[in-house]
């Protein structure tokens, strides 16, 4: 079982792990950087035909819903996630972030994860990316 590693006892609320245990037997699925934009859209960006929330947690929930996806289509979901990086454009956002990752991640084990805060992301307007690593029991 993948398990949260705990150095000492606390009675925090995070939306992350400091560390997580992958047992073997699990197939590990890299998701690539998500943003707000539709999982599949046209290249190079059209900026007129792409709609996205303007606020940062529902841009989270927007890919954590697609992260879901792509989980699905590997045979998993996301409370198989071990691993996260968030990128967002302003350190502002980081508590609206985390309420978001936490109503999704919820439970004992919520992932590893690191926020970093850029400059900018590919489209203008958007404000949050994140990429996963998934560790899904091997069939």
């Amino acid at each position: 079982m993948i398990e949260a590693i705990i150095t000492r006892e606390h009675s925090y609320r995070m939306p992350y792990s400091v560390g997580v245990r992958v047992p073997s037997g699990h197939d590990l699925v890299f998701v690539a950087g998500l943003n707000a934009l539709p999982l599949y859209h046209e290249h190079p960006h059209d900026l007129d035909a792409l709609e996205f929330p303007e606020d940062p947690a529902e841009q989270t929930d927007v890919v954590l819903e697609a992260m879901g996806e792509v989980l699905a289509g590997a045979g998993g979901t996301l409370a198989d996630v071990v691993r996260l990086d968030a990128f967002i454009t302003n350190m502002a956002f980081q508590d609206a972030v985390a309420r978001s990752l936490g109503g999704h991640f919820a439970g004992d084990r919520p992932p590893a994860m690191s926020l970093i805060a850029v400059r900018e992301l590919v489209v203008p307007g958007l404000l949050v990316e994140i990429n996963a690593i998934a560790a899904i029991k091997a069939a």
